[in-house]
């Protein structure tokens, strides 16, 4: 891993293969790569012979390479196999779809050859089109039967990567991908791969990969521009590549990706190869620095985590230490406590003139405290706006009700900890504020609406929440490794119809963001029902695609107005700089949805609460363009314990 915490590893493909000797290891490493494409062919002088390389370095240093041939051979293409599988390699590239373009196979194009000397007389529009279609007819059925050999190969084999290359300059690319992962039901070890054949880089194409998990970027050497440059004692040359493709990788390897430089025609690889794998470094050198939260959250990438349940459960010390960690979520509590704060005083100071506050100080009470992170913030709001406060720190966790005790506070401040349920807690006097960090991934799901409903009663008429308001929002999302791993790991209902809490890796956001639930803070008192029926909801949706999609769930975040003008955010729109304490939340669905470019993908969202007045769940469907089971009834796989 580089010094920037990224994960690019480099490849050569080198045509004909190189004949490396027993120091392929110390070669590769002079040479500055990670791996090596290597044919699977008696002709490919790496493959003549096992005993060339040991078991390991065959498994972790080489990329079999399928010959274009293995599409209209199945005897071919089950022997290359073959062959891979007694080599050990656990990396395959099998090779790119016959396109009417690109003559991949050499058998086709000698057929073509004949064909067309054999043919004197100047072809009709008609004809012409009569064999365009017949062509085209032709490579399809082709294509649809080495997908089944493919398949074939992928369920019987468990411990290999493989990938299959797409064109970048074919505007169907991301097309044909998604017709032979359907077909494969998305296989988890297989991935795309693009072949960078062009400088002209089609947005449209390339919107439709950037969700993907693709493995490798494939590199014709011939891409890169050679400059030639003149020195004192002789001639020098350097590459470059166009600043869309730069853009397009570096994109990529921020995913961390495999780079393949593939040998073109008239380069040198130990000349040419060698200066643009430097340049390629060059790039990987340019790109941001992640910051300490990010270097720390990689790990975290693409791992589905279920959503705490601070009222079920009781959370370890450990996951209000990550809490705690957040000090701009801290910063705007403190923020907000310290305007209404300000705002209260004005407000004493109007009603009566001559009262003295520190006699008479405002009363906030922090419901759900933890081990004290916002009560030391509370503390500092106080003394940075010279407001007295008598402060309450009311914590149901008895764990860390013996941390709120022992704790040393700002400024020797006291502190009133209270050890019960903010719901059925009788308080010995009301409250002016009110404040809580109760806010889960959704905005609502670790139940902040029905705690605060539980806790009102101890605000004051005309008292301050913080926060005063909170909304869920939602937008359609594709990631394909998330939804692989559900669908295969998992392999039930029960994991398709849970939310997850996930900092994504690879994935795209498909459409606008929309708004799903809206909750406010204090409610009037009539309209708090024990039935819990005024914190459930619905909402339906239609998002429009820009691009052919494949919809794998919902991306779900939220924002919060903690005072005034005083909001933190995880919406990706406004997401509040720097801010760490929330994932977002996915919501999967039972079976991908492919929504064509400009068509509208309708969808439906329930809050609800159980008739045992015991449990809140999410439900959630699609409508359009497909019909699709509701998600969760009755919260049957998944819900939040009041």
């Amino acid at each position: 891993m580089s010094e920037e915490h990224y994960n690019v590893k480099y490849c050569i493909e080198p045509k004909p293969i190189v004949s490396f000797t027993d120091s392929f290891d110390d070669e590769i490493e002079d040479f500055g790569f990670n791996l090596l494409c290597a044919p699977l062919i008696p002709e490919g002088v790496i493959a003549k012979s096992d005993m060339l390389l040991s078991c390991g370095q065959w498994a972790e240093d080489i990329i079999g390479v399928i010959s274009p041939e293995c599409i209209e051979d199945s005897k071919k293409f089950q022997a290359e196999m073959g062959w891979a599988t007694y080599l050990g390699i656990t990396y395959i590239m099998f090779a790119p779809f016959l396109t009417e373009d690109k003559k991949v196979s050499k058998i086709e194009e000698i057929k073509e050859i004949k064909e067309d000397e054999k043919e004197k007389k100047t072809e009709t529009e008609e004809e012409k089109e009569i064999k365009k279609k017949k062509q085209s007819e032709s490579i399809h059925d082709k294509n649809t039967n080495y997908i089944r050999m493919i398949n074939s190969t992928l369920k019987s084999t468990t411990s290999t990567d493989f990938i299959i290359p797409f064109y970048l300059s074919d505007k169907n690319s991301w097309n044909k991908w998604n017709e032979i992962r359907l077909m494969t039901e998305s296989y988890s070890s297989f991935y795309p791969a693009l072949i960078l054949d062009s400088s002209k880089v089609h947005t449209e194409c390339i919107e439709s990969w950037m969700g993907e998990n693709v493995k490798a970027l494939i590199i014709p050497s011939d891409l890169f521009a050679e400059q030639k440059t003149r020195n004192r004692n002789s001639k020098q040359s350097a590459f470059q590549l166009p600043k869309q493709i730069v853009q397009l990788i570096k994109h990529f390897m921020i995913k961390d990706i495999d780079i393949i430089l593939r040998q073109s025609e008239g380069h040198k690889v130990r000349r040419d190869l060698h200066k643009q794998f430097y340049y390629l470094r060059k790039i990987e050198k340019s790109l941001p620095k992640l910051s300490n939260w990010e270097i720390a959250n990689r790990d975290f990438e693409d791992c589905l985590q279920d959503p705490l349940q601070p009222l079920k459960d009781n959370l370890e010390s450990s996951s209000y230490a990550v809490f705690e960690d957040d000090t701009i979520k801290y910063e705007l509590y403190e923020k907000a406590v310290y305007k209404a704060l300000l705002d209260f005083a004005k407000l004493r100071k109007k009603e009566d003139p001559k009262i003295n506050l520190k006699e008479n100080p405002i009363v906030v009470m922090l419901v759900g405290s933890g081990r004290g992170g916002i009560v030391r913030r509370c503390i500092i709001a106080s003394h940075k706006s010279k407001v007295p406060i008598r402060l309450y720190a009311i914590e149901k966790n008895p764990s860390a009700v013996i941390t709120l005790r022992n704790n040393k506070w700002e400024y020797d401040h006291e502190v009133i900890v209270v050890d019960t349920d903010m719901r059925v807690w009788n308080p010995p006097e009301k409250c002016d504020i009110m404040v809580s960090e109760l806010l889960g991934s959704f905005g609502d799901n670790e139940l902040s609406p029905e705690c605060l409903d539980g806790a009102q009663k101890i605000l004051k008429k005309g008292g301050i929440s913080i926060p005063s308001e909170y909304n869920s929002f939602m937008c359609p999302i594709s990631t394909p490794r998330l939804f692989n791993e559900l669908f295969e790991k998992k392999n039930n209902l029960k994991g398709l119809e849970t939310s997850y809490v996930v900092n994504f890796g690879k994935y795209k956001y498909l459409s606008n963001i929309q708004k799903v639930f809206t909750f406010t803070h204090p409610l009037p008192k009539e309209s708090i029902k024990k039935d819990n029926s005024h914190n459930d909801r619905f909402k339906s949706f239609n998002f429009v695609l820009k691009n052919d999609s494949l919809i794998h769930g919902f991306a779900g975040f939220f924002d919060a107005i903690l005072y005034k003008d005083v909001k933190l955010s995880t919406n990706p729109i406004d997401h509040t700089p720097q801010m760490a304490s929330w994932f977002p939340i996915y919501f999967p669905i039972q079976k991908p949805v492919f929504v064509k470019a400009g068509d509208n993908f309708k969808a439906s969202m329930w809050r609800c609460t159980s008739n045992d007045l015991k449990r809140v769940f999410y439900e959630w469907t699609v409508t359009s363009p497909v019909i699709l089971p509701i998600h969760n009834v009755n919260g049957r796989s998944s819900s939040i314990d009041l």
